[in-house]
């Protein structure tokens, strides 16, 4: 028994010796640093703002507030992926995720744009469209919206208001389209009286008068795609994405060859920032369907690469599938901007700021009024030391952020 005895007072004493040396129980050196600096689209620093370091690992988070020259810095870090966001009272947030530290310090920019402010509007009038979403809205982690970037898997760096494709959506799903005969014993005068009742509400932006409605319908006729499609429409009228994508993925059921149906599925998954697991893979799975069915449709490929990309975007695994289907969308239609914004985002999350710039450079090029363009190529340019040509962007950007007579053309159709 004494030997034994021995070996547990020697490694107690062990024990104790480095705890008092700090040596970490979970074999990491915590010596990592990230640091940078906070600027508005100018150049210019900004001074007290809020940056947020989260470990894309546990979850933990801590803050600090930038010094007058905009700079900040995180110290004594573990190895691992982080996301930094900054925030300042009169500015959009920017965020920067997928930050992979090791054992060379990071540096992270952040760029901060100026919001406007919000009209007035009387909060206590339902059914109304919430005026605050018509601001832009800005980041730098990508969120995996298709061009639009309502939070678009956007991939980042700008988003249009969220009111956008919202209306778009709506406006979508009101368009003329011959749906008075299915085919299906579920569709009838009722139906149509319950279709045209829900339609008219969204056309109105009673969204939540129109869920109601089709709510109804749909428990009614369970195999009208158009009331499960409505149902879903008014879902992401009203910020519920995820109950939007259970509808939708009901209405592709329903009608599996109807491209439209897919096309709002894609955009309200892509909106959804849960993204839960089995669900994710169904949508996936019927995205990828399509786009079998569909092989020659650049836009089959073009929202089957998004949903892929949504899921992949955390561990940064398998992006060469994600870019494959986004190059062959971009082959499909020579003329296809938004296939090119989305690669350039996608070469940005990997810091391929060479390929991202001449991605984005092409979008420009296909359409030279894509804000979203304008503002994702000045990011790489500022985050590849080129800050003339990223002022420049931003200038562009500025000048095509609201045109006469309507808002820029932000999304794949």
């Amino acid at each position: 028994m004494r030997p034994a005895r021995t070996y547990f007072v020697a490694a107690a004493f062990a024990l104790l010796a480095a705890l008092r040396a700090g040596a970490p129980l979970t074999g990491q050196a915590k010596d990592g640093t990230i640091k940078g600096a906070v600027k508005d689209a100018s150049g210019a620093p900004v001074p007290g703002a809020t940056v947020t370091l989260r470990s894309e690992t546990t979850s933990r988070s801590t803050s600090v507030v930038t010094k007058p020259d905009g700079s900040y810095t995180f110290t004594s870090l573990e190895a691992g992926a982080y996301a930094v966001e900054a925030a300042r009272e009169g500015f959009e947030r920017s965020t920067r995720a997928h930050i992979t530290l090791g054992a060379q310090p990071q540096t992270v920019y952040l760029i901060l744009a100026r919001r406007e402010a919000a009209p007035n509007k009387d909060k206590d009038r339902p059914d109304e469209p919430d005026q605050s979403l018509a601001r832009a809205e800005y980041s730098d982690q990508p969120q995996f919206k298709p061009g639009e970037l309502a939070d678009p898997a956007a991939a980042g760096g700008y988003s249009d208001s969220l009111a956008a494709p919202r209306r778009e959506l709506v406006r979508d799903y009101l368009a003329p389209r011959d749906l008075g005969d299915s085919g299906r014993p579920d569709t009838g005068s009722s139906e149509a009286a319950i279709y045209r009742s829900g339609s008219g509400l969204l056309a109105r932006q009673a969204f939540e008068r129109a869920t109601e409605v089709f709510a109804r319908g749909v428990e009614r006729y369970p195999r009208s795609e158009r009331l499960e499609m409505g149902l879903g429409t008014a879902l992401y009228a009203r910020g519920q994405y995820d109950r939007a994508v259970r509808a939708l993925l009901a209405a592709v059921d329903l009608a599996p060859s109807d491209p439209r149906a897919h096309v709002f599925l894609a955009k309200a998954f892509n909106a959804s920032r849960a993204h839960p697991g089995g669900e994710a893979q169904e949508v996936i799975r019927r995205l990828e369907h399509w786009a079998q069915l569909e092989p020659q449709n650049p836009r089959a490929h073009y929202y089957y690469a998004m949903a892929l990309w949504s899921t992949k975007r955390r561990e940064m695994t398998g992006l060469d599938e994600v870019e494959a289907e986004m190059k062959r969308a971009a082959a499909l239609d020579p003329r296809f901007a938004d296939a090119r914004l989305e690669l350039g985002n996608l070469y940005a999350d990997q810091a391929r700021y060479t390929d991202a710039i001449r991605e984005y450079q092409e979008a420009i090029r296909l359409q030279p009024d894509f804000a979203a363009a304008h503002y994702r190529l000045g990011q790489v340019y500022m985050h590849a030391g080129d800050k003339q040509r990223g002022r420049e962007e931003f200038d562009a950007y500025e000048r095509l952020r609201k045109p006469p007579g309507g808002i820029p053309k932000t999304g794949a159709p």
